[in-house]
């Protein structure tokens, strides 16, 4: 299975907690974390448009950026489904949301692999729904970690829905899969501020950096 570079493992820092008066700050990073930790920002912020953007930009630093694809495969599929969102955008929104997930899921992430059984399952598709559940139940990452992303319940429906062909035609796309690394593209001009260094927006108080209960925030999906 792939193998995870330490590049989102570098990414941030947050020191601010529920109830807390600590400060937020971030490390510097290379641009594919800033722009994924602005994602991550965003998102939380409510802000789907720049958060959707900012995991583009991630995603595009390639291998060690599986995980930005997979976020962007969700919120995606989210917003797509989101009360208000008109049905052509939901259609783009869908269409982008599922590239993303089997971008990251043909590299052998493996939340990716789920995710796309379970989105396929709810929406009808059978032959997807097995070819991704069984690819899922041979990553031998999440094996190894004893790690359950597909329920069971979910894989018996999946494989109890699908033909006797298309489960047949799952199983040999499991036998035959092997992950293919990410390539690096180039990020458009609309990253230049999302990947550039991210400023701190308070004043830090080292006290407060370096009492106990600080950590470090890494993306994780796989």
């Amino acid at each position: 299975m792939i193998r995870l570079v330490p590049l989102l493992a570098l990414s941030l820092s947050l020191a601010a907690c529920a109830g807390s008066n600590r400060p937020e700050y971030m490390r510097a990073g290379t641009g594919g974390e800033m722009a994924y930790a602005r994602g991550e920002r965003a998102q939380r912020a409510g802000d789907v448009a720049t958060a959707l953007e900012a995991y583009r930009c991630s995603a595009a630093f390639g291998r060690g950026y599986e995980v930005a694809w997979h976020s962007l495969g969700i919120l995606a599929l989210d917003t797509a489904e989101a009360p208000g969102t008109l049905p052509a955008d939901a259609e783009a929104f869908r269409a982008e949301g599922f590239a993303a997930l089997e971008t990251a899921a043909r590299a052998g992430w493996a939340a990716s692999q789920a995710e796309l059984a379970i989105r396929h399952h709810r929406m009808g598709h059978t032959a997807e729904a097995a070819r991704w559940s069984a690819i899922y139940r041979t990553n031998n990452r999440d094996q190894a970690l004893g790690l359950t992303r597909l329920p069971q319940t979910t894989s018996d429906a999946i494989a109890a829905n699908a033909s006797d062909a298309e489960r047949a035609a799952a199983v040999e796309a499991a036998a035959d899969f092997f992950p293919r690394t990410l390539d690096m593209t180039q990020a458009g001009p609309e990253c230049s501020e999302l990947t550039s260094p991210m400023r701190r927006e308070r004043e830090i108080n080292l006290q407060d950096v370096i009492q106990p209960g600080v950590g470090t925030s890494r993306p994780t999906g796989q």
